[in-house]
């Protein structure tokens, strides 16, 4: 078995069903605006209907004028989208204009799969030898993300199709969705692939080797130094924390759990290579790296600087691989910056952020004073809640990276495509603002 261009089809079958009755033109009058076989909500309606503005534009000219403008003038990523209901008369116009384009709803649905891919793969799930498994997983993940892990933490990568269709059944939330979960396996065992149009994935996926966890090779790893540490966080994986970086801990099996340590052994090797070029060289400091102090932050901030305006803003599964999947927001992006140049885990989103690294000075508010602004580092974290949304400690709505005493560097969607430079100046605008640091 493998994730090809029927089970493709198999998948796009499943979710159709359960989420619209495999009814390209559905349209949920009782939420905001929600449309498709998929049945995309908000901010992913108003993307995939762009997509097929882009596809179709004579079928989009049937589309209700004052839609049309509403569509094109507001950013598909404006929380806009989460409130807007759309009226029947102007949803009895974009019926038509979606059964035009079954083909793009399709391969959106592929490629929202393909999303899911690394998760569930983190969790042993092999997409091409246990591909049943990982479609209904992607079913559960479709519906609620978190749900759908917490069912993975007890049961493990190494569930047959029945076993995770009983798990999800048992769950205290998703178990209320029997029929959906039910219909899905039916379809996943039967392979049922009738009323797809389309299906067939737009680009070659390359994501990751297909192999289980328990095809990696082992080794003993003698960690020189310091304690090894597991600790839980928001993600519903453990993580190996250790002085040369963390390693994702998933579940195995019944109280087994299997830990990649790829990124712990690269810096190894990078301890290794260094020590070895000290001896070669006659011993003394290495030095700084080009752009910075040498520092982890330093570090950090030369990867953001480089992919300045690179990638596109959404807030999906994908956003903490950015340099893969071409997204990112304003947490996942300094999330990669450090995970990537020094392994340093600073949290995937602002609530974990705040409370991560070290308070480099009291909680501010308002401008920074010049007092301030000569404490920071480059590399520093700055997270903060905005006057204007009201929020009150420990709510968060933002982070950026220090660049300077004057200037700030992230990725907030306005404009779409980050990381962009800021003036610090910015926050002026804030309610309260926290300084982390990673030394």
């Amino acid at each position: 078995m493998a994730w090809d261009a029927t089970m493709q089809r198999v998948w796009v079958k499943a979710i159709g069903t359960v989420e619209s009755s495999m009814n390209y033109s559905a349209i949920n009058y009782n939420d905001p605006i929600t449309v498709g076989i998929g049945q995309w909500y908000g901010t992913r309606a108003a993307a995939i209907l762009n997509k097929m503005r882009a596809k179709d534009p004579t079928g989009y000219g049937s589309v209700s004028i004052g839609f049309q403008t509403t569509l094109e003038s507001t950013p598909e990523t404006s929380a806009f989208w989460n409130t807007y209901y759309l009226p029947r008369n102007v949803g009895d116009t974009l019926k038509n204009f979606l059964i035009r384009n079954k083909a793009v709803q399709s391969e959106q649905l592929i490629i929202d799969a393909n999303a899911y891919k690394p998760i569930a793969e983190k969790y042993g799930i092999s997409v091409e030898s246990e591909t049943e498994v990982f479609i209904l997983f992607c079913v559960a993940y479709h519906q609620s993300p978190q749900r759908a892990m917490r069912v993975m933490n007890r049961v493990g990568g190494d569930v047959s199709l029945e076993g995770l269709r009983n798990a999800l059944l048992s769950d205290g939330v998703l178990g209320q969705y029997s029929n959906r979960y039910n219909t899905a396996y039916t379809i996943i065992k039967s392979k049922d692939t009738s009323g797809v149009e389309g299906g067939n994935s737009p680009t070659p996926t390359t994501d990751g080797n297909g192999g289980k966890p328990s095809t990696v090779n082992n080794a003993n790893i003698a960690i020189a130094g310091g304690n090894a540490i597991i600790t839980a966080d928001g993600s519903y994986l453990l993580r190996l924390k250790t002085k040369y970086g963390d390693a994702e801990v998933a579940p195995y099996g019944v109280n087994q759990w299997v830990c990649k340590m790829d990124t712990i052994n690269a810096n190894i090797n990078e301890v290794i290579k260094d020590a070895q070029s000290k001896v070669e060289q006659g011993g003394g400091s290495p030095s700084p790296s080009p752009g910075g102090d040498g520092s982890k932050g330093a570090k950090a901030l030369q990867w953001m600087m480089s992919r300045i305006g690179k990638f596109a803003y959404r807030q999906a599964p994908g956003r903490l691989d950015p340099d893969r999947t071409g997204f990112g927001d304003c947490s996942s992006t300094v999330y990669r910056a450090y995970k990537d140049t020094s392994g340093t885990f600073v949290g995937t989103w602002t609530g974990d952020q705040y409370f991560r690294g070290r308070d480099v000075m009291g909680r501010g508010g308002g401008a920074m004073t010049t007092a301030q602004r000569a404490l920071l580092k480059p590399g520093d974290l700055i997270v903060m809640a905005w006057r204007s949304t009201g929020s009150y400690y420990p709510e968060t709505d933002h982070v950026e990276m220090v660049v300077d005493s004057n200037r700030l560097i992230g990725h907030g969607g306005n404009p779409y495509y980050g990381p962009v430079i800021t003036s610090i100046d910015r926050l002026a605008g804030t309610r309260w603002w926290t300084v982390r640091r990673y030394d």
